[in-house]
């Protein structure tokens, strides 16, 4: 996950909140820095530092003044000029972004079998090549819901090929059965936190499996 340096980026992030809690976002970086108009909203803006190397990001959701959960992820800072880095190969119009293409070997257990009153959690087996073309890109597991992405799991290696990912919601505790999702596998180059919620679904080579939350009554 590469950022250009001195360059901005915006960063989100989500948090189950059941109790309806106010909560409030506390966002740091190793080297670069952050800015946010309202610590009550999910979103800030990173600046990365003036000179190249690593980088870690923190966003940490808090009640008053004890935090309740936070999420880090390691960042790559490039040169402001990195020709390798920041240009892509030209390819054809819908063509799969450069990369090996993941595929999605088992959804267990099937969305279809879960109940309307409990969460639908399911663990994600894929198979994966990492490396290639780009060797920066990292696997994620994606719950798609019409036109909005989460962000659910970083999967595990499990041998050369194999990844896993375990404890991926599909959905919430209420939602009517037969609700239709796409759970996705996407290797991708882009910095994503886990519980973000995206309106646009992130670059790189990818596979989705459409699922039905239960079965919907006849």
């Amino acid at each position: 996950m590469q950022v250009r340096a001195d360059s901005e980026t915006d960063y989100s992030a989500t948090v189950e909140n059941p109790s309806g809690e106010a909560v409030t976002f506390r966002w740091s970086a190793a080297r670069g820095t952050f800015q946010t108009d309202k610590e009550e909203i999910p979103l800030a803006r990173y600046r990365a530092p003036h000179t190249p190397g690593k980088d870690v990001i923190t966003v940490a959701a808090r009640r008053g003044t004890r935090t309740v959960s936070s999420q880090s992820i390691e960042i790559e800072i490039v040169p402001a000029g990195g020709v390798d880095s920041l240009v892509s190969p030209i390819e054809p119009v819908g063509a799969q972004p450069a990369g090996n293409v993941p595929k999605i070997v088992s959804i267990d257990p099937a969305p279809e079998r879960c109940s309307s009153f409990q969460p639908c959690l399911v663990n994600v087996t894929a198979d994966w090549a990492h490396g290639g073309q780009n060797d920066n890109q990292r696997l994620y597991v994606l719950v798609s819901f019409e036109s909005t992405h989460f962000v659910q799991s970083f999967p595990h290696p499990t041998d050369r090929s194999g990844w896993r990912a375990d404890g991926v919601f599909v959905g919430q505790v209420g939602d009517k059965l037969g609700t239709p999702f796409q759970v996705c596998v996407v290797a991708s180059s882009s910095a994503l936190l886990r519980g973000s919620r995206l309106a646009d679904f992130p670059p790189g080579p990818s596979v989705c499996r459409a699922v039905t939350r239960g079965v919907a009554p006849r």
